[in-house]
């Protein structure tokens, strides 16, 4: 307890308070202040400007190899995305509503800038309708 003996009674009172309240929620703001930096911890970072993104991606028997991760882009970015495929496949990037036929043999491009945030799905669209999903692109705010 702080020792006030320099002030009226009515403010001594009042400033024990305030060190008793700010003692007892000091844990929690140092909880939240650690449960902030560790939510961000896995967040990426991206630089002030824009910047030229490609990504190379293979279809194989209707699945996309190395699609363990999203791809990660920064608002404003410009992205290319260059498709090879084994079979003929329509992809179709949702929320930008940018499509391509790819056809076997060929190098396909789609082009955007990343002006929308947000995790977007990347689908190949059946002849009975049916869409699957191959990749996400995520676009993260500046």
């Amino acid at each position: 307890m702080v020792e006030m003996d320099v002030l009226p009674e009515g403010k001594r009172r009042s400033m024990t308070l305030f060190a008793d309240w700010s003692r007892r929620l000091r844990p929690a703001f140092a909880g939240s202040a650690m449960a902030i930096l560790i939510a961000s911890a896995g967040a990426p970072v991206f630089a002030d400007d824009p910047a030229e993104k490609m990504f190379e991606l293979d279809i194989v028997d209707d699945r996309l190899a190395d699609s363990d991760r999203p791809l990660r882009v920064g608002e404003g970015d410009r992205v290319t995305l260059i498709w090879t495929t084994d079979r003929t496949a329509d992809i179709h990037l949702h929320g930008y509503n940018v499509k391509a036929a790819v056809e076997p043999g060929q190098a396909t491009e789609m082009s955007l800038t990343a002006n929308a945030t947000g995790r977007f799905p990347i689908t190949t669209h059946g002849s009975d309708g049916a869409h699957l999903t191959l990749q996400y692109l995520e676009v993260h705010p500046r």
